[in-house]
C-alpha cells in the first residue's frame, strides 16, 4: 500500500490553477480555468502543488510572519457548529461518507485507505472546480461528472469537503468563501438527503516547497469557513488540529517531503479524527440502491513550466526574456510528454541585480528540459549595493608583502558574499576584512554579487634620499658624496649646493676654494633629502724653509 502511494505521489504535477470567478453580465457565467492534467486515479489530473522535476530548496512556508494565535476558532461563538469529540463511530461511519477534495483527499483512495467509490477528488484544484471540472467517471459511461454531480449518484449519508490549499495563493478569504458557499449550495440542490461537513484546510509545514501557500492565509480561511458553516447550518470538522505541531505548522513527520502532501500516517490520523468527531443524524436517504461503479481514466500527461518575477509590495524589479519574448513578468509553457526544453533569462531593472530563482538556481539564464512534473519558479531581484574598499598602505617592497584590506563602505549587502580579486584573479579571501600578499603594480578590488568595488593599485615602497660622505675638508680638497634610498631611481638624483643645482647622478664630488660652511641637498624621484652640512677650513700654512 505504501509503495503504491509513493509511486502515485511522484507522478503528481504542479499546475498553477485558479478557481473560476463569477461574473454577472445579465446572466451568470461560470468559467473554470483548467491548466495541466495528470490522472493518478479516475478523479486525479494535474497538480499545481507538486514540486518541480529538478532540485528545489524548501523555504519557510509563505515567508510571512506567522502568528498561530491570530486566527483561532472562537469555540464559544461557534458552539455546536464545530464537531465535538465523540466515541469512535467505526468503519461504518466512513463507509457511509463521501469525501470530496483535492490531492490529499485523492490520496485516501490511492493509498487504499478508502475505496474509490467514497472519494471524488482531483489533484491540484480549488474549491470551485467541484462544480465545473468533469473529472469523475463510471463503468459503462463515457461521460465525465463533476465532484458534486457524484453525490446524487453515490447516495452517501454525509459528504466531507476538503479544499483550500490550492485557493490560498490566488484568492482572498472573501472570494474563497464565496466560491465555497456556491459549491455547497449546489451540493444541497443535487442531493438534499446528505449531511454536509466542511473540513478544515490542512496546514503546511514550516519548511515547504510552496512559499505562496501561507499558514496565515490557511488559518484565516479556516476561521471564515467555520463562521460560514454557522451561518448556513453546516458542520465544521477541525481536523487540522490533529496535524499541527506546537508552532501551528504541519508536523514535519506528516509531510511527504514537500511540506504540503500528507503521509499515509497523517491521512490515517485524519480518518481516525473523522470517526471520533462523528455527526450522528437520522439517515434521510430514500434508498441506497443502483449505485454505479467508479472507474479510472488515464489521460495524456501534460506539464507546464511557469516562470514569474517576484513582486515586492506590488512592484517588480526585473523582467523575463527568451526566444520570442522579452520585458514580461510571467511566462508559461505547456507541453505534452517530457521532451520539450525551455530557456528563460531573468533581466534586472536599472539599479537592481538578479539574486536567484525560487528553487535555488543562481544562474540568471536557465534551461529546463525533460519535465516529469510541473515546474513553477520565481525570479528574485534585489537593489544593487555599493562597495568601497581601502588598504592600510598602498606601497610595498619590490618582492611583495602582506597588506590589510577592508571594506570602507557597503550598502545592500544582505546575504551576499564579498569576494576579493588581485589583477582580475579571484582569491580565496572573502569577507569585509582580509590580508592579501601583493606586489608593486598589483590591482585589487572586491565584488558583492554583481557589484564591483573601486580598485586599489599598489606602488613600490620609496625611501627618503640619504646623503653619505665626509662632512669636512680643507680648501682645495675634494669630497665624494653619495645618495641612497629604498626604491629610488638614484641615477636621476639632482644635487644642489646652497640651493643651486650643481650635478646629477648617484654621487657628487664637492670642492671649495674658500673656507666656510656649505649646504648640500639632493632630490630623487621628487623626494628631497635632509640638508647635509660641510665645513671647509683654510689649508695648513706652508712651512717657512730653514735659513
Amino acid at each position: 500500500m505504501k509503495e503504491k502511494f509513493e509511486q502515485w505521489y511522484t507522478n503528481l504535477t504542479d499546475t498553477e490553477r485558479k478557481a473560476a470567478r463569477v461574473v454577472a453580465i445579465c446572466a451568470a457565467v461560470f468559467l473554470a480555468v483548467l491548466v495541466g492534467t495528470i490522472v493518478a486515479v479516475a478523479l486525479v489530473s494535474g497538480d499545481p502543488e507538486q514540486p518541480s522535476s529538478g532540485s528545489s530548496s524548501a523555504s519557510s512556508a509563505g515567508s510571512d510572519s506567522y502568528d498561530s494565535n491570530k486566527h483561532t476558532l472562537d469555540v464559544d461563538e461557534l458552539g455546536d457548529t464545530i464537531l465535538k469529540k465523540t466515541e469512535d463511530a467505526g468503519q461504518e461511519y466512513l463507509d457511509e461518507t463521501l469525501f470530496i477534495g483535492d490531492s490529499n483527499t485523492a490520496a485516501l483512495a490511492v493509498a487504499d485507505l478508502l475505496p474509490l467509490e467514497q472519494v471524488s477528488a482531483k489533484v491540484g484544484v480549488g474549491v470551485y472546480s467541484a462544480i465545473t471540472d468533469n473529472c469523475c467517471y463510471f463503468v459503462g459511461d463515457n461521460h465525465g461528472y463533476t465532484m458534486v454531480d457524484t453525490i446524487a449518484m453515490m447516495k452517501p449519508r454525509r459528504v466531507i469537503f476538503t479544499f483550500g490549499s490550492n485557493d490560498a495563493p490566488y484568492h482572498t478569504t472573501e472570494e474563497f468563501i464565496e466560491d465555497y458557499r456556491e459549491v455547497l449550495k449546489r451540493a444541497e440542490e443535487s442531493y438534499p438527503y446528505a449531511d454536509i461537513i466542511v473540513n478544515s484546510v490542512y496546514p503546511v509545514a514550516k519548511q515547504s516547497n510552496y512559499p505562496d501557500i501561507k499558514m496565515s492565509v490557511i488559518d484565516e480561511y479556516n476561521q471564515a469557513l467555520a463562521r460560514m458553516c454557522k451561518e448556513e447550518g453546516y458542520k465544521f470538522l477541525n481536523s487540522s488540529e490533529v496535524l499541527k505541531g506546537g508552532d501551528g505548522y504541519l508536523k514535519p513527520s506528516y509531510s511527504r517531503g514537500d511540506g504540503l502532501h500528507l503521509t499515509t500516517e497523517a491521512l490515517q490520523e485524519v480518518l481516525t479524527y473523522v470517526r471520533e468527531h462523528a455527526l450522528e443524524t437520522e439517515d434521510r436517504r430514500p434508498d441506497t440502491s443502483n449505485i454505479p461503479t467508479r472507474r479510472v481514466v488515464e489521460e495524456v500527461k501534460t506539464y507546464t513550466a511557469t516562470y514569474t518575477v517576484e513582486k515586492v509590495d506590488g512592484v517588480t524589479y526585473g523582467t523575463l526574456q527568451g526566444d520570442g519574448f522579452s520585458g514580461v513578468t510571467s511566462k508559461q509553457f505547456t507541453t505534452q510528454g517530457s521532451s520539450s526544453s525551455f530557456t528563460v533569462t531573468a533581466v534586472p531593472n536599472q539599479g537592481y541585480e538578479f539574486v536567484r530563482w525560487s528553487d535555488g538556481n543562481t544562474d540568471a539564464t536557465r534551461t529546463d528540459s525533460n519535465l516529469t512534473a510541473n515546474l513553477s519558479v520565481t525570479a528574485i531581484f534585489t537593489a544593487k549595493g555599493t562597495l568601497s574598499i581601502s588598504a592600510d598602505r598602498t606601497q610595498v617592497k619590490a618582492d611583495g608583502e602582506n597588506v590589510k584590506f577592508y571594506v570602507s563602505k557597503v550598502t545592500g549587502k544582505g546575504d551576499k558574499t564579498i569576494q576579493w580579486f588581485i589583477n582580475g584573479q579571484q582569491t580565496d579571501k572573502t569577507g569585509e576584512n582580509v590580508e592579501l600578499f601583493v606586489k608593486p603594480g598589483d590591482s585589487i578590488y572586491a565584488t558583492m554579487g554583481s557589484t564591483q568595488s573601486n580598485t586599489v593599485s599598489m606602488g613600490k615602497t620609496v625611501g627618503k634620499p640619504v646623503i653619505s660622505g665626509n662632512n669636512a675638508c680643507k680648501v682645495g680638497e675634494t669630497l665624494t658624496l653619495t645618495v641612497s634610498g629604498e626604491g629610488l631611481n638614484l641615477g636621476s638624483a639632482s644635487w644642489m649646493l646652497d640651493g643651486v643645482s650643481v650635478a646629477t647622478g648617484s654621487s657628487y664630488t664637492f670642492s671649495a676654494s674658500n673656507a666656510g660652511n656649505y649646504t648640500v641637498s639632493v632630490v630623487v624621484d621628487g623626494q628631497p633629502s635632509d640638508s647635509f652640512q660641510i665645513t671647509v677650513t683654510a689649508p695648513d700654512p706652508t712651512p717657512t724653509p730653514a735659513p
